[in-house]
């Protein structure tokens, strides 16, 4: 069964589940980050990170997989930094770097503790016994994983890096080189191979060994000789990681990319990924998935000649800006400015005016404008940033901007130092508004006459006379550190330092926590996105929740789907006709993805009138495999999917 079948009767079946509890949801992230493990159930994908452990949905996103490894009862409990993920049978192992080993049974929704032995480093399983090698020591359970048994005779006292079962050995790699054991790891010899070693492959009946800059190392006599095999491969390279399929292995590396031989090891040819740190490797049928440091999870369909992204909802770099306009979206991260032009599917590098601090899309019936606060003062694009026009603040030029704001055509920029600047002529020409000179603001909002600055570590002040008057506004998040503010429809919503994301409804006067599934504290910056507020974290990505979950909203003036969409036949074997209605005339794209967000169909893009509208995708001359795929209709206010079955 191919990876895009057996996705498909997954997703098929689980589509439809709505969420226990509302609450913050993984959204969209431009980039991917540390993955130490991959491991499949069935046809499920598993990845652990140094922020927990993560399953891949039905969505097509990651989701956080977690609960229970705050288990109190784990003394040396810290975090959860997952190093090792392996699965054997239907039982998900997680080993914690300073908590020992995690069990779930529920494909991760749920783990327990079952060994407290620290930095977890090696897992092998042969027949119904499970091995797990950490620091310096080799534990073995016959009871998937509930009790365990040290072994480890002869072993010296050093590094355990990898095990791998061959027939009835035992083989495992160390700083003080490859050891075998053919009597369940009661007692353990040293092979030929005394170089320190960092993993193991075993494959039909040769072991290959990767060394500490020393390269790839061949056996084929259970480890009593050694051959090295490094043809291709650059000099003093770290192999992190092997797997073969067929007549291919792959070598993922430390710092020089994936390579793959197809000679059984003799010669090795660089297939992408440069400078990608490979941790780990993991291949079902078709699709060969590889875990980076810091790039996070990339997946190939041909063997490693083309590699996509698959890290929607996977923790990376800090978010500290947002912007969202009619067609597209922008962020800022630790690791780049990136655009998406796909509700968050896909992320493209982009380059505007630096260096950055904050930016915000702002929309008005004529032009559509995309404003960036860089250090001395803002770009505007009227373009979606293929061409920028850049103002300055005015003297002095050491004012850095902190944030922008929008009131219909007129801009405000609260500065670190030089208080608040306007502008009415969409960001042309630049005043002193005379705001809270010589204070640090770290947020602006507006709503109606009411302007709303944030300080660092002073809450939030409201002026309703063109500040001529300031009076603060934060009971419930006094002495906090606010980062960004957003306003719709007359709720105010705070990012803060340590505590999340707040709401007043009130114009202030009192401040709620809505933090329900938030994963991290520290909230960089927030933004509207139709229907959801979205936060940019501390090292989590970006994070989306629906507004009507936290407050009541009436109808926005743009174009929303008023009406489910239709798509008749559905399954279908060559063509589906696809029905929606709009309220109201605006831009609208309708488009056909994949399971993995990628578009197969792109039906149509522009303005439509209000009323019914109908279009056609005809797959009989496509190349699209059977299986689950979804109708996505985005409009300036809304995006609605449905899935769709193709089953010729």
């Amino acid at each position: 069964m191919t990876p895009k079948r057996f996705i498909a009767i997954v997703v098929f079946i689980s589509l439809w589940a709505i969420p226990a509890c509302a609450q913050w949801v993984p959204a969209g992230s431009p980039s991917g980050g540390t993955i130490n493990g991959l491991t499949t159930i069935g046809s499920r994908l598993f990845a652990g990170t140094p922020n927990g452990a993560y399953r891949f949905g039905s969505d097509s996103a990651w989701h956080a997989i977690n609960t229970g490894f705050n288990d109190t009862t784990v003394p040396l409990f810290s975090d959860s930094d997952v190093e090792l993920l392996a699965s054997s049978h239907n039982t998900l192992f997680a080993g914690i770097f300073y908590s020992g080993l995690f069990r779930s049974t529920d494909s991760g929704a749920h783990w327990r503790s079952c060994m407290q032995q620290p930095y977890p480093s090696a897992f092998a399983v042969q027949g119904d016994t499970i091995y797990v090698g950490n620091d310096d020591s080799v534990f073995r359970s016959s009871n998937d994983g509930l009790a365990w048994t040290f072994i480890g005779a002869g072993l010296p006292r050093t590094f355990i890096s990898d095990l791998k079962i061959k027939d009835s050995s035992i083989f495992l790699a160390s700083a003080g080189g490859v050891f075998r054991s053919i009597d369940r790891g009661q007692t353990w010899n040293l092979t030929g191979m005394l170089a320190e070693t960092h993993t193991l492959l075993v494959r039909d009946s040769e072991i290959f060994a990767a060394t500490y800059f020393d390269g790839v190392y061949r056996s084929a006599d259970d480890g009593a000789t050694w051959s090295r095999t490094n043809v291709g491969l650059p000099f003093d390279t770290v192999v992190n990681s092997f797997v073969s399929t067929g007549s291919r292995i792959y070598a993922g590396t430390a710092g020089a990319g994936m390579f793959i031989s197809t000679d059984d090891g003799e010669h090795w040819n660089f297939i992408g990924l440069q400078h990608a740190y490979v941790n780990a490797m993991q291949f079902d049928s078709s699709l060969l998935f590889v875990g980076t440091s810091d790039s996070g999870l990339f997946y190939s369909s041909d063997s490693g000649t083309h590699w996509s992204e698959l890290n929607r909802g996977f923790p990376n770099n800090d978010v500290s800006c947002i912007g969202v306009g009619d067609t597209s979206e922008f962020v800022q991260t630790g690791g780049g400015a990136f655009i998406s032009n796909d509700s968050g599917v896909t992320w493209n590098s982009w380059y505007g005016p630096t260096p950055f601090v904050g930016f915000v899309a702002f929309s008005n019936s004529y032009v559509t404008d995309l404003f960036i606060a860089n250090t001395y003062g803002v770009g505007r694009s009227t373009d979606n940033g293929q061409s920028w026009l850049t103002t300055e603040l005015g003297y002095p030029l050491t004012y850095h901007v902190t944030s922008l704001a929008v009131d219909g055509p007129i801009l405000l920029a609260g500065t670190d130092s030089g208080g608040v600047y306007l502008s009415d002529d969409q960001g042309n020409s630049w005043v002193s508004s005379g705001y809270l000179i010589d204070t640090p603001i770290s947020a602006v909002a507006v709503i109606g006459n009411q302007v709303f600055v944030a300080f660092q570590n002073k809450g939030v002040f409201l002026s309703t006379d063109s500040g001529a008057s300031w009076h603060s506004v934060s009971a419930g998040i006094e002495d906090t550190t606010i980062t960004a503010l957003a306003d719709i429809q007359n709720n105010l919503f705070a990012a803060t330092e340590n505590h999340g994301v707040y709401l007043s409804t009130n114009d202030g006067t009192s401040w709620s926590a809505v933090n329900t599934g938030l994963h991290d504290s520290t909230v960089l910056t927030l933004a509207i996105d139709g229907p959801y507020l979205l936060a940019g974290t501390e090292g989590n990505s970006i994070w989306k929740r629906p507004l009507s979950q936290m407050v009541t909203l009436g109808v926005p003036a743009h174009n929303l789907i008023a009406s489910s969409i239709q798509c008749y036949p559905n399954p279908f074997t060559h063509s589906t006709h696809i029905t929606f209605t709009t309220e109201a005339a605006g831009y609208t794209d309708v488009s056909i993805v994949n399971l993995l967000g990628t578009e197969v169909a792109h039906l149509f893009s522009g303005t439509l009138g209000a009323g019914e509208h109908s279009f056609n995708w005809d797959a009989a001359g496509t190349a699209a495999p059977r299986g689950v795929y979804e109708c996505v209709v985005r409009t300036a206010g809304h995006v609605q999917t449905v899935p769709i079955v193709l089953a010729r």
